[in-house]
């Protein structure tokens, strides 16, 4: 397991990390850990299941 600090995840989804941190607080996004009760940690596995469910769709593909 690759774990991943909310700097990285947002470097590789685009996302900032304020949205990371909203959507943990509103326990929605990716699945996240807390370790030693402070330090948040992605598992890198999740954050690429996390894209593929959510793709954006080109121009080409919307109805």
């Amino acid at each position: 397991m690759t774990l991943l600090k909310d700097r990285e995840v947002a470097e590789r989804t685009g996302l900032s990390t304020g949205t990371l941190a909203n959507w943990r607080h509103r326990k929605i996004g990716p699945r996240f850990f807390k370790i030693g009760g402070k330090a948040v940690r992605y598992d890198a596995a999740d954050i690429e299941a996390f894209c593929r469910q959510r793709p954006t769709p080109t121009r080409d593909q919307r109805a």
